[in-house]
Formats: C-alpha cells, structure tokens, sequence
C-alpha cells in the first residue's frame, strides 16, 4: 500500500494503458502475472530487482515512464517482499498493444521535454538503504517519501510544480514545504486528508493523487511522512 504499483499496472497486476492520445502517444504498463502477455514468466527474480532498483530491463535499455528512480530506494527486504507479492498474484492472459509515441511525443521526446527515459536520471551508487526503525519518525518519513512515490511528484524538495516524465498538460504537483497551503495544517489535518481525499478547505484531491492507495497506510506511516515534511525548508512552488 506504501508504492503504488496497482495505480498503473492496476489491482490484478495485469497493466493497460496508462495514457492512449493519438498526439503524444500510448503508454502501456506490462502485464508482470505469470499469465499469457505477463512478464512473471520471461523476468527472473533478479531481473525483476535490477528494473526496480536501476530501471534496467534485461536487454540493457531503461524502463520508460515506471518511477524506478523512487524505488531504487528500497531496503533489500522491501525490495524482497514487492518481488515475493509479484509472484503470488494470480495469471491473467492479456495481449497489450505495445508502448508507442505519437508525432507530439516524438517531438517532445527529441526536443528533451518528455524524459521517460528513467535509468540515466538514477544515481546507481545510491540505491538501496540500509534497515530502518519502521516507526513515526522523520528517518521513516524520509524513507517513505521516496519509495512511495512523494517525490517523484512533488519534487526532490517537495515544492510541486510540473512532474517529471509527464506530459505538458498534466496538472501540477501541491507545494507540501510551508510556503505552500499544507504548511497551514495540522498532523491531524495531514492524516485525515490522505483518508479521504479531502483537503481542510473541503476541496478533493487531483485524480492524479493516489490517496485510493495511501489511505491504506498505518498511523505510524502517516505520522513518519508528517514528521518528514515539518522538516523541508520552505520553498516556493516550483523550485527545487
């Protein structure tokens, strides 16, 4: 529930299309069953580690769009226990179309304003973290906010503004450091708006935010993310 695989690849784990727009293109997260199509066939454990952590497929190439750069993070027993859940999902025969940009997203692609290419943007050197104390602390926290995906969106500061890998058009990632509106609110505020998708002014969460899977984590995880964010250094939305 802390990384939001099933967000693309959905809750059987059998993927579809991520975004199909005749313009910029479609992108088809894989089927990673042991079914017809899946990949829980054709990637080892091991190869299934090196895409996780390096976002290397077995041919060499990067991955494209997946954020391996959030999960190269992952404790060697996190990084076990994804693999092991991976295996334990039932088949499911699908026949994806493949992955494939339109004249938009050549262009993008060519003109270095669609980076999908995920393995250069990873720091090889810094994957992995060592065991942690998994209770509400910043240390936690810190932990958190990378394998969950918090600052893929939000940024490496965690100021929002455009996201990485996304099309031009996708809306814009919150400001969570305290120029932004969350350095208002309250623990409580913080943990009741990843519950229920709605903010203290009232307002719903994006659909791009996928508080349908963080709702599901414990206090303690919730708490070690606040504890995290009172820590960031105010910055305005956007920069880095």
């Amino acid at each position: 529930v802390v990384s939001d695989c099933t967000g693309c690849h959905g809750p059987n784990l059998s993927g579809g299309a991520i975004l199909d727009d005749p313009a910029i293109g479609r992108l088809i997260a894989p089927n990673l069953t042991n079914g017809a199509g899946g990949f829980g066939t054709v990637l080892s454990d091991e190869d299934i580690a090196r895409v996780l952590r390096y976002g290397v497929l077995p041919d060499g190439k990067s991955v494209r769009v997946m954020p391996a750069d959030d999960y190269t993070h992952f404790t060697d027993a996190d990084l076990g226990a994804v693999i092991a859940y991976i295996r334990s999902v039932p088949a499911v025969d699908t026949d994806h179309p493949p992955t494939a940009l339109g004249p938009v997203g050549r262009a993008l692609l060519v003109a270095g304003q669609l980076p999908i290419m995920v393995a250069p943007r990873i720091n090889f050197a810094e994957a992995g973290s060592p065991p942690l104390d998994m209770g509400p602390t910043r240390e936690y926290g810190a932990y958190l906010i990378n394998v969950a995906g918090c600052s893929g969106c939000h940024g490496l500061g965690l100021s929002g503004g455009a996201i990485i890998g996304a099309p031009p058009d996708f809306p814009h990632s919150a400001n969570l450091t305290p120029s932004g509106e969350v350095g208002t609110w309250s623990e409580a505020d913080f943990i009741n708006t990843i519950r229920t998708g709605v903010n203290p002014a009232g307002r719903a969460l994006i659909p791009l935010m996928p508080w349908m899977t963080y709702k599901n984590m414990t206090d303690d995880e919730l708490r070690a993310l606040w504890a995290y964010i009172q820590t960031v250094p105010a910055k305005e939305a956007g920069t880095h």
